[in-house]
């Protein structure tokens, strides 16, 4: 059985979007972010919960499916859950409605808990699995995570510096902070005249305050164009690697 839902409905403000008026990548996974957020803390195992136990949540790996972006000034609903834990790892899903409640975005997100101190991965506590409503057991639906290749031979390789307002309350980038740097390096024709359908993420390793990261991205322009995105620290270490696909 799938675990405990929670919805909530958003107003996309002028502030989330581009200039065609569609929330930006960066700001879909934002909220995404924050309904997490919000269902942890109503059910009591929030921030206060996994700080008190010295444990850091660890966004792995998202896979998230496009049909439509919302647009300003649409009214959205949000729904999460989690889905079901494998040991180390606790698998959430998210839905996004249009005021017609048609689903317009669906996502799955792999995530972990580590130890602060020693930064090891620990076991789902069994009191965390019982207020999220989901177990190991869950066979309902799978969560399906695509396999990213990394960048060879990129086309555009450009620069960014990791400012005080790309760190969360960790000190370690936003997560939402990678897809932005992967949107700004893909050609501007690709942005503008084509619809994002598909965003592959996995978090590699954390980019801290004050150091440069490198976009390495490949273009494949078919049918559809595929971008794939290799985010990396300047001494080589890979951070994060994105994909993502565009349509007409």
């Amino acid at each position: 059985m799938a675990g405990i839902k929670t919805s909530k409905t958003y107003d996309i403000l002028t502030f989330y979007t581009d200039y065609k008026n569609r929330i930006t990548p960066n700001n879909l996974i934002g909220l995404f972010q924050e309904i997490a957020t919000v269902q942890s803390d109503e059910l009591k195992i929030g921030q206060k919960y996994v700080s008190n136990k010295d444990l850091l949540w660890v966004l792995i790996k998202y896979d998230i499916e496009v049909y439509r972006m919302p647009k300003y000034p649409e009214k959205i609903r949000l729904v999460t859950y989690a889905m079901y834990t494998r040991k180390f790892y606790i698998y959430r899903k998210f839905e996004v409605y249009d005021e017609k409640n048609t689903l317009i975005s669906k996502a799955y997100s792999a995530w972990s808990l580590v130890n602060k101190k020693n930064m090891s991965l620990q076991k789902m506590p069994l009191e965390l699995m019982e207020a999220y409503g989901c177990s190991e057991n869950n066979t309902e639906e799978k969560a399906l995570f695509e396999a990213l290749k990394t960048v060879k031979n990129p086309d555009l390789s450009r620069e960014f510096s990791i400012r005080y307002t790309d760190i969360d309350h960790n000190h370690h980038v936003n997560n939402t902070n990678y897809i932005s740097w992967a949107v700004n390096s893909i050609p501007k024709d690709v942005v503008i005249d084509y619809n994002l359908e598909k965003i592959s993420i996995i978090y590699r390793k954390e980019g801290k305050y004050g150091e440069d990261v490198i976009v390495d991205t490949a273009v494949e322009r078919k049918e559809k164009i595929i971008c794939n995105h290799d985010i990396k620290s300047k001494d080589g270490n890979l951070l994060c690697q994105i994909k993502t696909k565009w349509n007409k």
